[in-house]
């Protein structure tokens, strides 16, 4: 009799014992679910995050190639008139909607790829440097509230075709160590007069279309980069 109730006590314990065992295995289980599901879940908004920022950079690179390869084409195009071309409109254009950064990645572009069928020398150093002056001071001007006024932006525009050749004739100077600056620079100041015409012409031209542009692609850009 009594070796019956012990074998029963024996048996409740491994019963108690073993569902004990069990209770747990699904405890860690059920953690271990929790914890796949939380890694995969992760795994897929990191993925989704790195899809949105490749996206971004896609469109960011292939707008600037675009632009880029339009400044190349119409300065080859308009070669024929005398320092009168679109580009540092564009160029400007692109600073004023999109980035500073990204406006001298596009005048590097064009003045680089241009130069392979205009002449390579020692002028592309200072059309670079010309280029990047003009840019960042416009893009510092434009921060000013004043400077949103069409006339004001017209006369910027002008400007920096002025600015533009003094920077590319100090450079030359600097290279030819010509003794006077400002007789070398007044015998070229005509070109330089066309250039900044040419620019508020050009700027008047073309303010309308970046305007749609800057609302279809720029905005929309930077919006996104703002969410991200």
């Amino acid at each position: 009799m009594w070796r019956k109730i012990e074998k029963l006590q024996d048996w409740k314990e491994n019963s108690s014992n073993s569902l004990y065992t069990i209770a747990k295995f699904n405890k860690k289980k059920s953690a271990m679910i929790k914890y796949n599901h939380t890694i995969l879940h992760q795994r897929s908004l990191f993925m989704r995050t790195k899809t949105k920022e490749t996206t971004l950079i896609h469109r960011r690179i292939s707008i600037l190639a675009m632009i880029s390869a339009i400044c190349i084409v119409t300065r080859l195009y308009f070669t024929w008139i005398p320092n009168v071309q679109p580009v540092t409109t564009i160029i400007l254009f692109v600073s004023l909607y999109f980035s500073v950064f990204a406006s001298l990645a596009v005048a590097f572009v064009t003045v680089l790829v241009t130069a392979f069928m205009l002449g390579m020398g020692y002028w592309v150093i200072g059309q670079i440097l010309a280029f990047f002056v003009v840019v960042v001071l416009f893009h510092c001007v434009c921060k000013l509230p004043f400077t949103r006024k069409l006339l004001v932006q017209a006369v910027l525009m002008f400007l920096s075709g002025i600015i533009y050749g003094a920077v590319v004739s100090a450079f030359d100077v600097f290279i030819f160590q010509i003794d006077s600056f400002f007789a070398y620079y007044l015998a070229g100041v005509s070109f330089d007069i066309m250039h900044g015409l040419g620019n508020v012409v050009f700027y008047l031209l073309l303010k309308k279309p970046f305007e749609l542009f800057n609302e279809r692609y720029f905005k929309r850009i930077n919006i996104q980069e703002e969410v991200k």
